[in-house]
């Protein structure tokens, strides 16, 4: 499917799925209760989640950096996944279904971030995957940069 599609269009696709996956979890949790409703949106954010930014994102991290950028992401990518893993039982008993709205909320801050930065990685040589975010030597450098 990497092959077939490219490593955005997959994010962007299953980054929709986890979307609908979530405000639908929170629609038949909260708004209409609904437990077999529940049980397909989870399914779906599941099969979003396992063809997009589960894999993808360890995959695309090792292409476009050396080896100490993937191992400073590598870190990240944990501790991140730890806060969530801890926080997330707390945050069910404090505010029960309403965790699903904030969760689908985040996916859609990471569905614009997919659009705007993640550059397609399908067909580019292995030499420019390595300067794909790098700025180009024609480029000028501002007092931000």
């Amino acid at each position: 499917m990497l092959g077939f599609f490219g490593r955005r269009t997959l994010m962007v696709g299953s980054q929709f799925f986890c979307i609908i996956g979530m405000f639908g979890m929170y629609t038949f949790q909260v708004l209409v209760p609904n437990t077999a409703m529940l049980y397909v949106l989870t399914v779906a954010f599941i099969f979003g989640f396992e063809f997009g930014p589960g894999p993808i994102v360890w995959l695309y991290l090792s292409e476009i950096c050396n080896d100490q950028a993937t191992s400073v992401n590598t870190v990240a990518n944990w501790a991140w996944t730890l806060v969530i893993s801890i926080s997330t039982l707390p945050l069910f008993d404090s505010l029960d279904g309403n965790v699903w709205l904030i969760f689908g909320c985040t996916n859609i801050l990471g569905f614009i971030y997919v659009l705007i930065v993640m550059k397609e990685t399908k067909g580019v040589s292995s030499e420019k995957l390595k300067r794909l975010y790098h700025k180009s030597e024609n480029q000028k450098y501002t007092a931000v940069d």
